[in-house]
């Protein structure tokens, strides 16, 4: 007759410690980057709630349909006529002094201003009028660079 089974061994599933084990690294990156995390989560949940998340998703999903479009749009005629418009005008912007930009830009605003006060005005301008306002030294410099710029316009349009 056989003996009884007096001791019963149990083994343990060693996936399972490797699996733990495996963990300690990425929770060791979670702990570090705790404040990180929040935010994202935090942020994950505002795109959510706004539908902008699911918005992403659909278009993740949809990629190769949103690329055939927007190619397709690309090659509209109207389309590379205005990247090429772009690409003309940023070439041409490279030739401008910055602090001319700047100081063009300051004079448009302030005579914008100015312009719009000036229509409230109902009075009418006269002959009288827009002979003092050549003595106006304000008006005369503008004048000056009106007609500079005009000549040098005038001279490119020839090359």
């Amino acid at each position: 007759m056989a003996a009884p089974i007096q001791k019963i061994a149990r083994t343990v599933d060693g996936g399972q410690v490797t699996d733990v084990d495996a963990l300690k690294p990425l929770l060791a990156v979670v702990a570090d980057h705790q404040d990180s995390l929040e935010q994202g989560l935090h942020l994950l949940g505002e795109l959510s709630d706004s539908g902008i998340l699911e918005a992403l998703t659909a278009m993740v999903t949809a990629k190769e349909k949103i690329a055939k479009i927007a190619v397709e749009q690309a090659l509209r005629p109207e389309a590379t006529t205005l990247i090429n418009n772009m690409m003309s005008a940023l070439g041409g912007l490279t030739k401008i002094d910055p602090e001319m930009t700047g100081t063009l830009l300051n004079g448009l605003a302030q005579g914008l201003e100015d312009g719009r006060k000036s229509v409230q005005n109902q009075k009418k301008v006269g002959l009288l009028d827009l002979g003092r306002a050549l003595n106006d030294p304000d008006i005369n410099r503008t004048l000056k660079f009106a007609m500079g710029f005009l000549k040098g316009f005038g001279k490119s349009m020839m090359d």
